[in-house]
């Protein structure tokens, strides 16, 4: 079961990074995992998937020689 948000109150912008950073320096790199999936979702969720672009490299000779 997750624990419910608290809302914060910080006295300057670098409070809510510090927190970030305490709390991933205590979850294990699978919890890390998981969170990275959560948030990928979510963000697609909003934004939809990007469009897939052609791979290619092209090499041409340049126009000067």
């Amino acid at each position: 079961m997750e624990k419910k948000p608290r809302i914060k109150f910080y006295k300057d912008l670098n409070g809510p990074h510090v927190d970030q950073v305490r709390e991933h320096a205590l979850m294990t790199p699978e919890e890390r995992w998981l969170a990275f999936l959560r948030l990928k979702r979510r963000h697609y969720g909003l934004f939809g998937k990007p469009q897939k672009r052609e791979k290619r490299i092209t090499v041409e000779k340049p126009t000067w020689i």
